[in-house]
């Protein structure tokens, strides 16, 4: 009963937060109610590495860094084939374990993957300084936790993406232009409350439709990425640039 009413408050929890670091960090907090632990963390997979992307516990700030690469991690390949909670009673006496930086006291282990729309996507991992600590029980109800978050986990990545294609310019990737306004006026009303410097690049390519009428407009869109690809380059990671439209750009640069 406990458990059940824990997942419908994580489900709660998990829907209503945005950023994803929050939402995993409040998901590891649910956990602990039901399935004891000292150390846990929520590992992402991107290519042929684990990172963790939340952590909880005494040695947050350490395993907050740590990366796994799963090419020849056997542990992680096991999960992978088998889908299902891995628990490892004593990690000092499985050849196969390897060292968590951070948590080298941690004697017991239990991980269980997330998979959203059949793909694994990561991997949730608890860890105990007593050896034995989990239970098959406990390897139940982790994977219950992790069904719920892999979708949550999914339904943000969407929901970040979606934010992007109506924020962003199709094309080029940059800010379209309504967007660009709404953070030039947001960028002007800090500067004008810090008085810090605020400078607008306004700029456009020359000839660019003669270019276009040319060689087509294939190859002109090809030199628009090119030119915010160059413009990137030369700018602060604090700057905003924007199309502005057509073959023009906008540039704020902030401070």
């Amino acid at each position: 009963e406990q458990e059940l009413a824990t997942l419908r408050e994580i489900d709660r929890t998990l829907n209503s937060l945005l950023d994803l670091e929050p939402m995993l960090e409040a998901m590891l907090d649910a956990i602990a109610l039901i399935v004891p632990y000292d150390q846990a963390a929520v590992l992402l997979l991107e290519g042929e590495t684990l990172h963790v992307v939340a952590a909880r516990g005494d040695e947050k700030a350490q395993l907050i860094h740590f990366t796994l690469d799963i090419s020849n991690n056997r542990i992680f390949q096991r999960m992978v084939r088998e889908r299902t909670a891995i628990l490892i009673a004593d990690v000092r006496t499985e050849p196969d374990w390897t060292t968590v930086d951070g948590v080298e006291a941690e004697r017991a282990w239990l991980g269980a993957p997330l998979i959203a729309r059949e793909k694994i996507i990561g991997q949730i991992s608890l860890f105990s300084k007593t050896p034995g600590t989990f239970t098959h029980a406990h390897s139940q109800r982790l994977m219950s936790f992790a069904d719920h978050t892999a979708i949550a986990i999914a339904n943000a990545r969407l929901r970040a993406e979606l934010n992007d294609q109506a924020r962003l310019d199709s094309m080029t990737q940059i800010l379209n232009h309504g967007t660009l306004i709404d953070e030039l006026k947001k960028a002007g009303a800090q500067a004008a409350l810090t008085r810090d410097p605020l400078s607008l690049i306004m700029l456009d390519l020359d000839d660019f439709k003669n270019y276009n009428d040319k060689y087509g407009h294939v190859i002109g869109d090809q030199v628009l990425v090119a030119a915010t690809q160059a413009i990137r380059k030369h700018i602060k990671s604090t700057d905003l640039v924007g199309r502005w439209g057509g073959e023009e750009f906008s540039v704020a640069l902030i401070g």
